[in-house]
């Protein structure tokens, strides 16, 4: 699959978002784009009546050896997307996980039907199968644990090739304009 022009990262969380939100909308949630991961954690640990999925840029690595990494003009991008869930009322709140209380479904099953939403998308990433599904986690930071799970994906993506032509070209005197 090759994309019509390299997406920009902006472009890429927009999508993620747009998808996700299809899901969550439906059920009293939303998906949002947050800045980092400090701002996802703040979210994420915030009480609330319904679930919440937060999308984070992970940061984006260079593919190939030192040799190829200039002529590829491709990367590998992670992003981490949280799932949380409500805070609703139940006398045993492991019943939640695993059985419908009330009118939710299983929290581990709204996991898996992200997790899956996210495999399937197109148009996020240049290579097929799109994207690479790496992980499920529950939401863990040293001793502070959440109740959520960070489901792991990344993307193949084309970056503008480099130019080699200096925009400032040096002058008689050898120095730059």
């Amino acid at each position: 699959m090759s994309l019509p022009a390299p997406l920009k990262i902006s472009e890429q969380a927009n999508a993620i978002c747009s998808a996700l939100n299809t899901w969550a909308q439906p059920r009293g949630a939303k998906a949002v784009v947050v800045s980092n991961l400090r701002d996802m954690w703040e979210i994420a640990s915030q009480t609330s009546q319904s679930p919440s999925i937060l999308v984070c840029f992970g940061g984006a690595v260079a593919r190939g050896d030192y040799a190829h990494v200039s002529t590829w003009h491709r990367e590998d991008r992670e992003w981490l997307i949280a799932v949380t869930r409500g805070r609703g009322f139940t006398s045993v709140r492991g019943d939640t996980l695993s059985k419908q209380v009330g009118n939710a479904e299983p929290f581990y099953d709204s996991v898996e039907s992200l997790r899956d939403l996210l495999r399937c998308m197109l148009g996020i990433s240049e290579e097929t199968p799109t994207p690479d599904y790496i992980s499920i986690k529950p939401m863990a930071m040293g001793s502070m644990v959440l109740d959520g799970y960070l489901i792991t994906i990344k993307t193949a993506n084309d970056i503008p090739g480099i130019v080699l032509t200096s925009p400032n070209p040096p002058t008689n005197d050898g120095y730059a304009v």
